[in-house]
This record gives C-alpha cells, sequence and structure tokens, in this order.
C-alpha cells in the first residue's frame, strides 16, 4: 500500500465465506465481492480513481477495515 494496479489479500487462516467491499471517502461502495477468503485473493483497481478507499472484509470470523491508497 499505496498501488497503482491490484491489491492483494493473503491469508493462511480459512476465514470462509466473506464479503469485501470497497467504499471511497464520500461514502460511496465501488466494489463489493462475496469470496472464500483463504490463501490469496487480487482485487483489480485499475478503472478506480486515485483516492483513499476503504477495504472491509466481513465473514462469520472477520470484521476488519483497512485504507488502501490508490496512485
Amino acid at each position: 500500500n499505496p498501488t497503482n494496479d491490484n491489491v492483494f489479500i493473503k491469508t493462511n487462516k480459512n476465514f470462509g465465506q466473506v464479503t469485501m467491499t470497497l467504499t471511497d471517502l464520500n461514502g460511496r461502495q465501488v466494489y463489493s465481492k462475496r469470496v472464500d477468503l483463504f490463501g490469496e485473493i487480487e482485487i483489480n483497481m485499475n478503472s478506480f480513481q486515485s483516492g483513499i478507499y476503504i477495504l472491509n472484509i466481513k465473514g462469520e470470523f472477520i470484521n476488519s477495515n483497512d485504507k488502501i491508497i490508490k496512485n
């Protein structure tokens, strides 16, 4: 972080089904995907504008918020 193209989420623990969302600083949800969170997940950010985004990963065993900076 920061990124120009892709964000990779890596985990050694299986968190099961989660919903990953990206929200811009104006509160608009610009990305949402339901995935099995284990191993490596990639989010392609090529089409997003430069700025700061909040990545939320929410599931039965996880609820995480992280800041992503897109150059």
